[in-house]
């Protein structure tokens, strides 16, 4: 029988008003804090955003169902 997957994506909105920057350090308690749980990282994706939402990355996830 074939794997089955659940998936998870999370949204990382980046810090500061003009140039986004994201905390390394934040990123890395998010991604060993799922990796403890299972979730192993599948890709991160770029949202160039509009005029009413900033720019943001989601990290999309998956572990064993």
């Amino acid at each position: 029988m074939a794997t089955q997957w659940e998936y998870k994506s999370v949204a990382l909105a980046p810090k500061g008003r003009f140039i986004p920057t994201f905390e390394t350090g934040d990123l890395e308690e998010l991604l060993n804090s799922l990796g403890r749980d299972g979730w192993e990282l599948v890709t991160i994706l770029g949202d160039e955003g509009t005029a009413n939402m900033k720019f943001q990355l989601i990290a999309v996830f998956k572990r064993p169902r």
